[in-house]
């Protein structure tokens, strides 16, 4: 019973934390300075928690293929267009690829490690992400006729206690650096992933190029924080065993082996 409801649970809230992502995407592109897309940042980051953890403790194909698609098409409620539509349903493809490579790395690992196994799809799940992400922002900027670049701002993220802590524990070095200069560590790393004529009055303003350079940016920051976010799914996931509501067990199993 523990094990149905946590199924539907996660099925339920990574498509209720999809829509406030999409939410969040909608808002960074219309409201002015909406947190420097602080808090796209962050609803996406709970939805790759989410879905990592569906991917892992989910053995039904069909539901999490499922929860892929609901999950990206909700994004459609902001952008209803038929070109969208496309680039999510690829979107939902590259991402059940994340899935299958996540499963096959479980089924192939003798001992569990969830980070490890996270780390299978991590690619092709941030590069879901990114198209998925810069598509709703190139048609909804196209649409309504807005060009707004996203900005990122490490400030915001470091003025949280909570935050910085875990950022220390994940990263003891970065203890030894004074708030100040770990801002400026950040910021230049951020601007750095992003890109090197971000800031170039020369850059062409145009939707097409912002796409691009949106989804460059998701794709280098996704592949930066997917370091610190598959250790906070492996936290839930002790978490859940802790609890009971996942249990582990050993069975044997066969090997081929060159004599």
């Amino acid at each position: 019973m523990q094990k149905k409801i946590l199924k539907f649970s996660l099925l339920f809230l990574s498509l209720l934390v999809s829509f406030f992502a999409w939410l969040s995407v909608s808002n960074a592109i219309t409201v002015v300075n909406y947190s420097v897309w602080l808090v796209p940042m962050t609803w996406f980051s709970l939805v790759y928690i989410l879905f990592s953890l569906e991917f892992i403790l989910i053995p039904e194909k069909l539901w999490c293929g499922l929860s892929i698609l609901l999950g990206f098409f909700l994004s459609l409620f902001f952008v209803p267009n038929f070109w969208h539509l496309g680039f999510l349903f690829i979107a939902s493809i590259i991402l059940f690829v994340a899935y299958r490579q996540i499963k096959n790395d479980l089924s192939s690992r003798v001992k569990l490690c969830v980070p490890k196994n996270l780390q299978a799809g991590k690619t092709f799940f941030v590069l879901a992400l990114a198209l998925a992400i810069s598509s709703q922002y190139y048609f909804q900027a196209k649409a309504i006729g807005l060009l707004k670049l996203p900005a990122f701002d490490a400030g915001v993220i470091l003025n949280n206690n909570w935050t910085k802590e875990l950022l220390y524990k994940l990263s003891p070095d970065l203890q030894k650096m004074g708030d100040e200069n770990l801002t400026i560590f950040m910021n230049q790393k951020i601007q750095s992933l992003i890109s090197p004529n971000y800031a170039n009055e020369k850059f062409p303003i145009i939707p097409i190029s912002m796409a691009v350079v949106l989804f460059l940016t998701v794709l280098s920051l996704g592949a930066f924080g997917v370091r610190f976010l598959v250790h906070l799914v492996n936290f839930v996931f002790w978490l859940l065993i802790l609890t009971k509501v996942v249990s582990v067990k050993k069975i044997p199993v066969e090997m081929e082996v060159i004599e």
